[in-house]
């Protein structure tokens, strides 16, 4: 992950910079406006607080950001963003069976790294 920060212009030495990031989903919610609510969502919980480590890699910003990011747009899409073509059926099914974290998981008795913990379901029909 530092690598695409890096390379994107988001990292300032090993911090990131959630200005630079701010701006990259403000132009994104621009140019697809379905998704700004999913947007406001992610500046909000992602880039706007320090975020607890989202998984099993620790003291890794860029990766926090990245999970929360992809939490926020799949907790945060109406149901007309989502695909119903044959390829996406995997996804799909992934983001309605994974609770991708929820705020709880956070609880101080809770061990780092078991929130990500989802169960993927399979990739190929079972007989």
């Amino acid at each position: 992950m530092n690598c695409i920060f890096r390379e994107s212009g988001w990292l300032d030495g090993s911090n990131v910079d959630k200005q630079k990031v701010s701006a990259y989903f403000d132009e994104f919610a621009k140019d697809q406006p379905e998704w700004s609510t999913a947007v406001q969502h992610l500046k909000t919980d992602c880039v706007n607080k320090d975020l607890p480590a989202q998984g099993v890699i620790l003291n890794c910003p860029a990766y926090d950001i990245v999970h929360c990011a992809l939490t926020a747009f799949i907790k945060n899409a109406s149901p007309s963003q989502w695909s119903t073509a044959e390829q996406c059926a995997y996804s799909r099914s992934y983001a309605s069976a994974c609770p991708v974290c929820p705020n709880s998981c956070f609880a101080p008795q809770v061990p780092i790294g078991s929130c990500n913990a989802c169960y993927l379901p399979p990739r190929t029909p079972q007989s």
